[in-house]
């Protein structure tokens, strides 16, 4: 959530004292802004706050889950609902407190489950199953997330991983038994664990339930796996294409491992790099996982003994599921791709484009090759600041007119202009900085990396400087009374309407579903805005407003090239395995 810049207004009744031709002193004007102040920002408590990104998040996530494919829409939803039905309840019962009340309830009902899940996802990834149990248990709470589902294949797992091989087997045929999910993914992983790839296609297209067996992401992700390893490969291209489609706006683990696999068997090894470098795969495959990958792109290429080589270096130092894998590499390796025909060019171009703009346009794609020295800079600067308003008080009206807030309207300004620099590095309270401080961490490091750090600034302190200004012309225009303007949000928006910019701009040479769904998100968070700011009298929306356009503006003036934009970052080698 973009934060927000306070405004404030005086007590109302001019600058002369009521009843007297005598103007108010100037101590006694800033003691009625400061008064004012205190009133108009009583609304703006953590309360108020918690409970409209609760409201938001929880709508956002329930949009996001009805467009998702899968089984796991209903109780997602379900969860969302009962948030939303607890925050409801709260501003009936007690307003006061319903914020907290409700962003309790998303924590543990929503927040603490999924971060123990995709943790737990992680570990099993990379064979640390005595750690993932305990967050296996704490996941398994949210019954939507699916992990409750695969506690049987995760204990198989462990088996295995202590090398009792029939155990593990024993254990998946108990619980294949059925028609439950439970029962589908144990009979799957009974086929994967053994390479039996044969049989697990043929129980998939044999299934009469074949289209509900494969709305199942897990199930859907090993049965492009065994098209690819049962030779047909343009089949499996296809059925990538088909779950993309399906997936709409929702990109998942699941299908970034569908496009890892297609890449690696189709020997696009420039697909498989940038993949195994970005998120959501960056954490969740181990060196082994990753080097098994591009060993398989290098024989699906042709480079027989580069890829035999790394095989070789894999063997007998991986897991025993990742070691059947290996072995029927070496005993039965990929007939090396010669051609695409059209369709599975056309297919393999686009999911190249599409993960070359995940990888370098998202925010949390990929690391940064440079350190976002800007971003830290202002960071610390606006930190600094705070720390100087805390003796005066950084709620109190006098104190923040001293240190450089604006007052508007143009009358009150009194030729000190420098105050519309000033004005964007100081805070009303601790909250007031947090939320502009998170905008600008969320957002500033990817803008900094794309557009370099001196256009970032530039970006930074147009937006900041010319929405005071714009606030201040506005105030003047209509007469406004004397209001105290402050904070970075200006400026933050502006380095959101940049974003947005850059997009917009890739987007108009490459067409790119990603570079689509992040227009809409940004339409959305502007909308979401704007609600807010309407809902919150001590919200500027004449500042966010101006300092959004005059940063899409500068972002579209400053954005670099779209081919230097998109470039392929320079790929380190991936560390192999110890033998």
């Amino acid at each position: 959530m973009v934060a927000h810049v306070p405004r404030v207004r005086s007590s109302g009744k001019g600058r002369r004292r009521a009843g007297s031709g005598r103007p108010l002193s100037s101590r006694r004007r800033r003691g009625a802004v400061r008064t004012a102040m205190l009133q108009r920002h009583a609304s703006m408590t953590a309360n108020y706050v918690l409970a409209w990104l609760v409201a938001i998040t929880a709508l956002r996530l329930s949009w996001a889950v009805w467009r998702s494919p899968g089984h796991r829409r209903t109780s997602l939803l379900v969860v969302q609902g009962v948030i939303l039905g607890v925050l409801g309840v709260g501003l009936a019962v007690d307003p006061a407190h319903a914020g907290f009340a409700a962003s309790a309830c998303f924590v543990v009902l929503y927040l603490v489950p999924v971060l123990a899940g995709h943790q737990a996802m992680r570990l099993v990834a990379r064979q640390h199953h005595g750690w993932a149990k305990p967050l296996i248990r704490l996941a398994s709470l949210l019954p939507g997330f699916g992990v409750r589902d695969q506690l049987p294949v995760f204990a198989a797992l462990d088996l295995l991983r202590h090398g009792k091989r029939a155990e593990a087997r024993a254990l998946l045929e108990s619980a294949a038994e059925g028609e439950t999910r439970t029962a589908r993914l144990a009979r799957m992983y009974l086929y994967r664990i053994e390479a039996r790839w044969e049989e697990l296609r043929r129980w998939v297209e044999a299934n009469p339930r074949r289209d509900e067996l494969l709305r199942d992401l897990d199930v859907q992700a090993a049965y492009l796996s065994s098209l690819g390893e049962t030779g047909d490969r343009a089949a499996m291209v296809r059925a990538l294409a088909g779950a993309e489609a399906k997936a709409g706006d929702f990109i998942s683990p699941h299908l970034a491992l569908m496009r890892l696999a297609t890449a690696g068997m189709m020997g696009r090894r420039d697909i498989v790099e940038r993949l195994i470098r970005a998120a959501p795969l960056r954490r969740a495959l181990s060196p082994a996982m990753q080097a098994y990958w591009l060993a398989t792109a290098d024989q699906a290429a042709g480079r027989q003994a580069e890829a035999r080589l790394a095989f070789e270096r894999l063997r007998g130092s991986c897991e025993p599921v990742l070691q059947a894998a290996v072995d029927r590499r070496l005993s039965r390796p990929l007939a090396p791709v010669s051609e695409y025909d059209s369709e599975t060019r056309t297919i393999l171009d686009r999911v190249s484009r599409e993960v070359r703009h995940e990888t370098q346009l998202a925010v949390y794609a990929s690391r940064a090759e440079t350190a976002p020295v800007v971003t830290r800079l202002l960071l610390a600067v606006l930190a600094l600041v705070f720390l100087c308003e805390l003796p005066g008080g950084s709620t109190d009206g006098e104190n923040l007119f001293r240190l450089g807030a604006l007052i508007v309207p143009l009358g009150r300004l009194h030729g000190q202009w420098w105050r519309l620099l000033t004005a964007i590095f100081l805070h009303y309270g601790p909250l007031h900085l947090a939320l502009n401080m998170l905008g600008l961490l969320v957002l500033g490091r990817w803008l900094e990396r794309l557009l370099g750090s001196r256009s970032y600034l530039v970006v930074y302190l147009f937006a900041g400087i010319g929405s005071s200004l714009m606030v201040l012309l506005m105030a003047t225009l209509t007469r406004s009374p004397p209001e105290m303007y402050l904070g970075a949000s200006g400026a933050i928006m502006g380095v959101l309407g940049a974003t947005a910019a850059v997009h917009l701009r890739i987007g108009r040479s490459e067409d790119s579903g990603f570079l689509r769904r992040s227009l809409r998100a940004m339409l959305l968070q502007v909308g979401l805005q704007a609600c807010f700011d309407l809902a919150t009298p001590s919200v500027s929306m004449a500042g966010h407003v101006s300092g959004l356009v005059l940063g899409f503006v500068a972002g579209g003036l400053l954005a670099i090239p779209p081919s230097l934009a998109v470039a392929a970052p320079p790929v380190r080698p991936v560390a192999q395995p110890a033998e």
